[in-house]
């Protein structure tokens, strides 16, 4: 591995881990956002909870369960909630730029290394 292959490397990783954690703290404020405004949303949703937010009443695997399921609906869908709230709809945005970019890197690791 030549030194621009290891500086680029690393790079990347940065990269992922700033934009992991930068999509997390977005996705965990939507999640709050429609706790606070549409409980009746985030019960149909199954109750999501975030990496480092989570409703008092609610932390189980089941809770878990629905904020994976939840982030994938959301990135693709946009809920019927998120229209009437103007913060929201800029954290949706927020997320969606970062998973695009986060699947860029992924692939740009993939053709650094499939390119060797």
């Amino acid at each position: 591995m030549t030194h621009l292959q290891i500086i680029m490397l690393i790079l990347l990783a940065v990269l992922f881990f700033g934009i992991s954690i930068y999509g997390v703290i977005r996705f965990d404020k939507l999640i709050s956002i429609e706790y606070e405004t549409n409980r009746e949303a985030w019960i149909a949703d199954g109750k999501p909870m975030g990496s480092f937010w989570w409703a008092p009443e609610e932390s189980s695997y089941q809770n878990a369960m629905a904020a994976q399921h939840f982030k994938i609906k959301v990135i693709f869908k946009t809920p019927g909630w998120i229209y009437q709230n103007e913060v929201a709809k800029g954290y949706l945005r927020q997320l969606r730029i970062a998973a695009l970019i986060w699947g860029i890197a992924s692939f740009s690791v993939f053709l650094l290394f499939a390119i060797q």
